[in-house]
């Protein structure tokens, strides 16, 4: 029996089987030069909101470097492959996905009803069945030291980073029930040591990163306010640790700002400079009373931006390796969208100007270790969820092969 997985509301879930066939005795990684980048992070392809990769065409692999399919070869059609050309199946699986989330609790989220829209919104997405696959964990700034006498004269919040490297709730596979009476009890307290977070929590990520190889993990800063209290912590500073984050640990730092995002507020107008650091372009500002919503607009505002995180985790697929005595064939490939018992192959778009396509993702050894599904394709396995799965297949040439 193989595993199928479906996509359900921007998480996916496992229904019954996605296989693969792989070619007999067909040649190993083109010899003709490494893969470049096609953009691993959700900054380099796609919408964001559909679920893809992001990126711009010229991130996309040169279609030179995959050999032209012999037009001899049995071809993939729109009513699936022909079995003549392929044998065995090995099972694939979704790239498995950790969200290290550091929500503010600073006492500036009591105005304008920020902290009960916001908690509302975070217990809502963690025991959301469409989060079936991915894990997340839970840690508030500032942390308040237990020993703080007088939290009225002396708050007594830390500035030390390895005092957050320890989330209030742990990894926890979604959804679940567990972080409704931790977000619950949490106290409001003075302070917004943001930087010390960042750095703690990304301390805790590597942890998680090392020990789930391959995987993908990324760090979720909610916050209403700039940096405040203790040293070296501003705007700069925290943005210096987002992109240490992302560009030496590999791991994305996202930026939900709750409160106005206008030039003159002293709150969040800088929040963009974190994000951009942190290798995801912008961050998602959410409105308040002042923006003139509401509770109501502010918790589905922030559930919306939670859920557009949660979409760019999607429609990444590990590529299994082939039956023993088998080697893999890259330009022999094909990715195949079954719904409603018809199937469909999908071409293969370097660049995803065929948003209906599908384009492959390097390893750091510069071959090919993931399938991403272009924007269309995406949309299409996630509006057919239900019906829908996709099967990657060997041995037959690439559909669309030497297409941009």
């Amino acid at each position: 029996m193989t595993l199928r997985w479906r996509w359900v509301v921007g998480g996916w879930a496992m229904l019954s089987g996605v296989g693969v066939v792989v070619a007999c005795g067909s040649s190993a990684a083109p010899s003709t030069g490494s893969f470049p980048d096609a953009g691993a992070d959700a900054t380099h392809r796609g919408t964001g909101s559909d679920g893809s990769a992001h990126g711009d065409a010229s991130h996309g692999r040169d279609s030179a470097i995959l050999r032209s399919p012999d037009a001899s070869s049995h071809s993939p059609t729109d009513s699936g492959i022909d079995g003549a050309c392929a044998v065995g199946k090995t099972p694939a699986t979704v790239i498995p996905a950790y969200l290290v989330f550091v929500m503010d609790r600073s006492d500036s989220m009591k105005q304008y009803g920020k902290w009960p829209a916001c908690s509302a919104a975070l217990e809502t997405f963690f025991s959301d069945p469409t989060t079936t696959g991915i894990s997340s964990s839970l840690t508030f700034m500032p942390y308040v030291k237990p020993d703080a006498a007088d939290t009225a004269t002396h708050p007594g919040y830390s500035c030390t980073a390895a005092d957050y490297a320890t989330p209030e709730v742990p990894m926890t596979a979604l959804p679940s029930t567990a972080f409704k009476p931790v977000i619950a009890a949490e106290p409001l307290a003075l302070g917004t040591p943001t930087r010390p977070a960042i750095q703690g929590a990304l301390a805790y990520a590597l942890t998680v990163k090392a020990a789930h190889p391959g995987s993908k993990v990324l760090l979720v800063l909610a916050t209403d306010g700039y940096p405040a209290g203790c040293t070296d912590n501003t705007v700069e500073n925290v943005a210096d640790a987002a992109a240490v984050a992302a560009n030496t640990d590999g791991i994305p730092v996202y930026v939900l700002g709750v409160g106005p995002a206008s030039a003159d507020d002293a709150g969040i107008s800088k929040l963009d400079d974190v994000a951009k650091a942190g290798g995801t372009t912008s961050a998602f500002f959410i409105p308040t009373e002042v923006d003139g919503g509401d509770a109501g607009v502010t918790e589905q505002a922030f559930l919306a931006a939670v859920h557009q995180i949660q979409g760019s985790l999607g429609c990444v697929y590990s590529i299994p390796p082939p039956p023993a005595g088998q080697t893999l064939d890259f330009n022999a490939v094909n990715v195949v969208l079954s719904s409603s018992g018809s199937d469909t192959t999908l071409a293969y778009s370097a660049s995803c100007a065929n948003p209906g396509g599908w384009y492959y993702d390097d390893s750091d050894a510069g071959t090919p270790d993931k399938i991403i599904l272009c924007s269309g394709a995406c949309q299409s396995v996630k509006s057919t969820s239900s019906t829908s799965s996709i099967s990657v297949v060997f041995g037959c040439a690439t559909s669309g092969l030497g297409a941009k």
